[in-house]
């Protein structure tokens, strides 16, 4: 099914989804200046403004140590846990955490209260953010072929938007979500696309408080309950 309406797609999105997905994958390694900036951004956006205690084990900013577990990496130096989100996965968390402070608070909160009732139905807020700004970013560059150029035949402008899910990625874009992320300003893509990763993080904690599956099924979650339902969640949060 194609959207009715062909929306002008012009080179810059696919420059801006690009240059995400090679940040993603394949860019150059930042600096560690670049990575202590942000990790510092991060640090300050979830603990500065009160509405959860930095961890007791590492009550302030540190570049590596225990503390980094309550926002879900894996290990002492959150670095090693971006994987193939790279800089890319860092920058959306931080954003994420900055404009979401609420719902980051919540997140951080939930989690260390499995842990402190012995639960088994916690997660890595980390993780699960770099997941999906890897597949978020994946998706959004696939879901539209570039327009032909003038010089093949096309006008290099239009092209009608098809919401069919890539083969490398499991999130599946719907017609108001092509919207939301196309028919804009070419400035608002970034943003936009930040947007919708805070947007699926909401989603995903919404399914997960309300099915609290036992973490190591955590991928049986994602395939048979996210994916299918999280793109429902968002159109609904678009409309309002």
């Amino acid at each position: 099914i194609e959207v009715a309406t062909a929306f002008h797609v012009s080179g810059e999105y696919f420059k801006i989804c690009k240059g995400r997905r090679l940040a993603a994958s394949e860019g150059i390694v930042p600096t560690e200046e670049v990575y202590n900036t942000l990790l510092t951004q991060l640090w300050e956006a979830s603990f500065s403004k009160s509405l959860v205690a930095p961890p007791s084990n590492q009550p302030e900013f540190q570049r590596t140590g225990d503390g980094w577990a309550d926002l879900g990496f894996q290990g002492k130096d959150p670095i090693t846990d971006l994987r193939g989100g790279a800089l890319t996965a860092l920058k959306d968390y931080v954003v994420f955490a900055q404009n979401n402070a609420a719902l980051h608070a919540a997140m951080i909160q939930y989690n260390r209260d499995q842990h402190a009732t012995k639960g088994t139905a916690w997660f890595l807020e980390a993780c699960v953010s770099i997941q999906l700004t890897v597949q978020l970013t994946t998706t959004a560059f696939d879901v539209v072929p570039p327009a032909p150029s003038p010089s093949t035949g096309g006008t290099g402008k239009m092209r009608k938007l098809t919401p069919s899910a890539p083969s490398t990625s499991p999130l599946h874009f719907t017609h108001r979500i092509i919207i939301y992320l196309y028919d804009g300003p070419k400035e608002e893509v970034q943003t936009r696309l930040q947007t919708l990763h805070a947007l699926y993080m909401r989603a995903f904690f919404e399914l997960w408080k309300r099915e609290k599956p036992f973490i190591m099924e955590y991928q049986g979650f994602m395939e048979k309950t996210f994916y299918p339902e999280a793109s429902q969640l968002i159109e609904a949060y678009l409309q309002r």
